[in-house]
């Protein structure tokens, strides 16, 4: 067998790079192609290749551009790629099939396998170097998920020794960064230390096991950690920008070494000079001490990836070989992380990302891994799809990530997947609560259960009529019904010249649970269990209902006005809770948003101040709060710094800086108030969702005045 994988450390090497303008390379003619051939023309990529297959095999394989920009070498179907990080999937699939055979448990603490773990402590805190014992030595399960928090690999006091036993004895040597299972921290330690665990346990070398017990069996001939010259020839070459950002330019690693300088480090085993100039000298070392990083340190090909995401697919069966129990491919496919938080879109299993979202196109619960120079693979059960993109890209920023991802992934699982089913019709849809046509809801009753049932107003837009249900199969899991409102907007408000065009939103909301309320027995709703929320714009109704002193008119002649408006709670996400142009100015300086709620633009507004202040206190939820006030809670996906993906404008506008404002001023007046954004937990709720749950399931609530 060839030698060893490669460090990341090679890649901060002095390159040469050779410049070499974009120019067409063969095309493949497939329905995927010109999504393709879009990446090469856009400058994401300089090579790709896709595929796509289902259960039953392989659909298609495309591919573009060129393995080298170099040479104007085309891309082939059986290129060959460092997948990186894609590599943690792999190490995950080995160590669940050593819990499948009852010799590994993920719940078992690390030094029952590994005893140099025993007695690690955990680093103070404050900074003060001191250590202390951890509430429980870290798991199996967090150091395959990301939470064990074990030292970092980028730690530059970490001694590397590409001796998987000795270097997993440094991390043991070392003092955790914190309490695990506490934080989620991206770590290639933990990974390893779950391919340690597979030697132990195994009595194999962690690469011998992988090419023994997966690839073999499964096909997979070109996946490894040392290319041989062969599929060296195969390599697809990485690719960076150049300086003005206009254009890729292929990189090479190999500047200045000499052939005495490989020939030491890999103890006279040859190294393909390919790989050399793609990943570094430091990988010649791999090769001589036939080193295999369980985090990162594999090549392979889309059709041998495929391979396992096949048989992933299929529960952990492929071609009459079981490799795992459909119950261990499930448990590596949920997340593992408890109430730590990843982020907005994604969770962690065991060695794989678990998809919390769909934007991306696979659909939520989709697992898989990314590599560092920007390949993926993902397996979507829903859509019954496996999908493999493959590229070679050192410095690809988040909006082509976005792109790359998301253009191959929906188109996809638009020309490949299952179709998505239809989404639920309400029980109820378009009941007018008043004469305008935009004054409508429409009611989603749980499916089971006898009711009454609770019930959650969710609002959509307050600029352009819309209707947005949210979460329906959680609230109906939970015997929640869900009504999903659409008001007059301020747009009808302004074409109608009123002065206060905010008021329509806001009054539209108070009627709308009113109107609920009156005809909660026509609907089996409980007219006691009533909550709103909303999302971005649509919490601003939400908030304003729940801030409001009782609207009820015992007076009016119409029946709905008589009804109490008070709500049990609200539900905020990332929203922006206040009118005020000066207030949203001191919480998140330099935004811009509400126009034209007051009548006039943000600059004018600003300017007008004192003289609008009347109309904002009229109808802003921040000037409306008092000790009675609903309990709210407010969930953000951003923290309180600006995401390397999202601009500046968007992040502004829906940051947690304007629910931190807001909620100093509820604790002010005594009001509940609750905001949860990354790494700011709230106790007691896990999410928006929880919160209204738990709230709306009380059975008794103390009346408001």
């Amino acid at each position: 067998m060839t030698p060893p994988t490669m460090k990341l450390c090679s890649l901060f090497l002095i390159a040469s790079i050779l410049v070499t303008p974009l120019a067409k390379a063969a095309e493949s003619i497939g329905p995927l192609a010109p999504v393709l051939q879009s990446f090469i023309e856009k400058h994401i990529a300089s090579g790709v290749v896709g595929l796509v297959a289902n259960k039953e095999g392989v659909m298609v394989v495309e591919t573009a551009g060129f393995a080298s920009l170099a040479d104007k070498t085309p891309i082939r179907e059986d290129a060959v790629f460092w997948i990186a990080s894609m590599s943690k999937t792999l190490t995950g699939v080995a160590l669940m099939m050593l819990v499948d055979e009852g010799k590994v448990n993920l719940d078992d603490p690390v030094e029952k396998y590994l005893p140099e773990f025993k007695g690690q402590m955990v680093e103070a805190s404050d900074g003060s170097g001191t250590t202390h014992p951890p509430k429980h030595p870290i798991t199996v399960r967090e150091i395959m998920s990301h939470t064990s928090g074990l030292v970092l690999a980028s730690e530059k006091a970490l001694k590397r020794t590409q001796v998987l036993k000795d270097d997993v004895a440094e991390y043991a040597a070392r003092p955790l960064r914190q309490e695990p299972s506490t934080k989620y921290e991206y770590n290639n330690c933990g990974i390893n230390t779950g391919g340690r665990i597979i030697e132990v346990v195994s009595g194999l070398a962690y690469a011998d096991f992988m090419q023994t017990r997966l690839f073999i069996p499964l096909g997979m001939t070109d996946t490894t950690c040392w290319p041989n010259a062969e599929q060296a020839a195969r390599l697809v070459h990485s690719a960076r920008f150049t300086e003005d950002k206009r254009d890729l330019v292929e990189v090479k690693l190999d500047a200045n070494v000499s052939s005495q300088t490989i020939e030491k480090l890999s103890a006279g085993v040859h190294v393909p000079p390919a790989i050399i100039a793609d990943m570094g000298f430091g990988i010649s070392a791999d090769y001589g001490k036939h080193y295999a990083m369980p985090a990162g340190g594999y090549f392979s090909t889309a059709r041998d990836l495929s391979q396992l995401c096949r048989m992933l697919l299929r529960g952990g069966e492929l071609s009459g070989k079981r490799y795992l129990s459909e119950k261990a491919v499930n448990v590596m496919s949920a997340s593992q992380v408890g109430e730590v938080k990843v982020s907005p879109q994604e969770s962690y299993g065991i060695g794989c990302s678990i998809k919390l979202s769909d934007e991306e196109g696979p659909s939520v619960g989709s697992f898989g891994h990314r590599g560092a120079r920007r390949t993926a693979m993902w397996i979507d059960p829903k859509n019954k799809l496996a999908m493999v993109l493959l590229v070679e890209r050192f410095d690809m920023p988040g909006d082509q990530q976005k792109v790359m991802y998301g253009d191959f992934m929906k188109a996809a699982v638009a020309k490949y997947g299952s179709p998505p089913p239809p989404p639920p019709a309400p029980t109820f849809a378009d009941v007018s609560f008043g004469p305008h046509p935009h004054q409508l809801i429409d009611i989603y009753l749980p499916k089971k259960g006898e009711g009454p049932f609770p019930s959650i107003l969710w609002f959509g837009g307050i600029w352009k009529a819309a209707k947005h249900p949210a979460n329906l199969g959680f609230f109906d899991s939970k015997g929640i019904a869900v009504i999903a409102v659409e008001t007059r907007t301020m747009e009808d408000a302004t074409a109608a010249k009123e002065k206060e065009p905010i008021s329509y939103v806001q009054s539209d909301a108070i009627r709308a649970v009113q109107f609920v309320r009156h005809n909660a027995a026509k609907w089996n709703l409980d007219p006691s269990r009533i909550a709103t929320g909303g999302g971005s714009q649509g919490a601003q109704p939400a908030l304003f209902v729940g801030c409001s002193l009782d609207q009820a008119n015992s007076s009016s002649e119409d029946p709905v006005e008589r009804e109490s408006s008070l709500v049990r709670c609200v539900a905020a996400y990332r929203c922006q809770p206040t009118l005020d142009p000066k207030r949203m100015q001191e919480w998140v300086p330099g935004v811009q948003w509400g126009a034209p709620a007051l009548g006039c633009s943000f600059e004018e507004s600003l300017k007008r101040r004192d003289e609008l202040l009347p109309i904002i206190k009229k109808w802003s939820p921040d000037y409306l709060l008092h000790k009675g006030a609903s309990p709210m809670f407010f969930e953000n996906e951003w923290g309180l710094t600006l995401p390397k993906e999202i601009t500046q404008a968007n992040y502004d506008v829906h940051c947690p800086s304007w629910a931190l404002g807001f909620q100093k001023l509820a604790t002010d007046v005594g009001a509940a108030c609750f905001v949860k954004f990354p790494e700011h937990p709230v106790e007691g709720y896990s999410d928006i969702w929880n919160f209204v749950a738990q709230e709306l399931q009380k059975t008794a609530i103390t009346q408001r005045p």
